[in-house]
């Protein structure tokens, strides 16, 4: 990493510098985990970093929120490869895992390790959580907190 590079991690640019396709280096050869796909802040980096080379792991409950992001952000860059030189892209990809089943979660990271040697970021952009809060005792959430996969 260069200098100027972790200078903007700590100073970072006055106008904001807006995270976007156009001023996202390419990511080929990047792991990416993203929650929270299936809508909102989730599903869009999951749509620039697939539309960078990223490869892209979205881990969420539902297979068919999952299908049907996947198949809008294919499309989003069919769309707009219209308009200029294609690009190559990345891939994206379904792994099945509920926050609230710590089962599930140490399912989800077996398969993850099953597919991959190495993760290079981490991107929990949680929906709806918060909800399903109630049912869980104290010491329930501290564990779910403070294990990680």
């Amino acid at each position: 990493m260069s200098l100027a590079a972790i200078w903007t991690q700590f100073f970072p640019p006055r106008n904001g510098a807006p995270l976007t396709g156009a001023n996202l280096p390419p990511q080929h050869g990047k792991v990416f985990i993203v929650t929270g796909v299936s809508s909102g802040i989730g599903y869009e980096l999951a749509r620039i970093l697939y539309g960078a080379g990223g490869r892209v792991y979205m881990l969420t409950r539902s297979k068919e929120n999952a299908d049907a992001a996947t198949a809008r952000i294919k499309a989003w860059y069919l769309e707009s490869d219209n308009d200029g030189p294609v690009r190559s892209r990345g891939s994206i990809e379904f792994i099945h895992m509920d926050l609230m089943d710590l089962n599930s979660v140490k399912r989800a990271s077996r398969d993850f390790l099953f597919r991959e040697k190495r993760l290079d970021v981490l991107l929990n952009m949680l929906e709806r959580v918060h909800e399903r809060m109630h049912h869980y005792q104290r010491k329930d959430m501290n564990t779910t907190s403070l294990s990680t996969p």
